[in-house]
């Protein structure tokens, strides 16, 4: 009982600040589920958002449209370059819009933008499997060492123990591994930025 009022006070709260920029929050308190859930926004010019509660607050015009912000091709190459991809267009117009993507592994998808910020995983990766030299390879291209000694075959999906260079111990998939993703250390970058 007590976390439901806790719930619905948080709601609340988001409620009254979504108000004091102007926007109407049209997720009702009954759809909420918690601040880690994408809710519905109302912007003064009648634009519906759906977006994080976190990243609503801490942007000064939340609504892409009416900030006049849009991807261009450079954001779109270094988010591929960021998670290890590459992106294979010489031009980028929208999120709706199919484009070639190259994974880490020299596999080709094509895909949007959209769909591509939500999956960021290869089909083909994913259906192949590894042996334990592939995931040491995967940890010393970010300076990590892969910890697990069994020497067998792996799927993309087996999870092996590993520290990153920051000295954090996890376990972690191949594909992950290879993007180079440590969660404490993300966690870590967020809380700075």
């Amino acid at each position: 009982m007590q976390d439901v009022h806790k719930k619905f006070e948080f709601y609340k709260q988001f409620r009254e600040q979504v108000e004091s920029k102007g926007h109407i929050l049209v997720t009702s308190a009954l759809e909420w589920k918690n601040q880690r859930n994408h809710v519905n926004i109302l912007c003064p010019n009648n634009h519906l958002i759906n977006i994080l509660p976190y990243d609503f607050l801490k942007n000064k015009i939340p609504c892409s449209r009416c900030s006049g912000y849009r991807k261009t091709l450079e954001d779109v190459q270094a988010f591929a370059f960021k998670l290890g991809w590459k992106f294979l267009e010489d031009h980028y117009k929208n999120d709706k819009t199919p484009y070639r993507w190259r994974c880490p592994s020299g596999h080709v998808h094509i895909a949007t933008h959209h769909y591509f910020t939500k999956c960021q995983s290869c089909k083909e990766c994913q259906r192949m499997s590894y042996d334990l030299l592939d995931y040491y390879r995967a940890a010393k291209l970010h300076g990590w060492q892969c910890k697990t000694s069994n020497y067998k075959k792996y799927s993309a999906q087996s999870l092996l123990s590993f520290t990153c260079n920051n000295g954090h111990q996890f376990r972690t998939n191949y594909t992950t591994a290879l993007k180079g993703h440590c969660n404490q250390c993300l966690a870590h970058q967020r809380k700075v930025a």
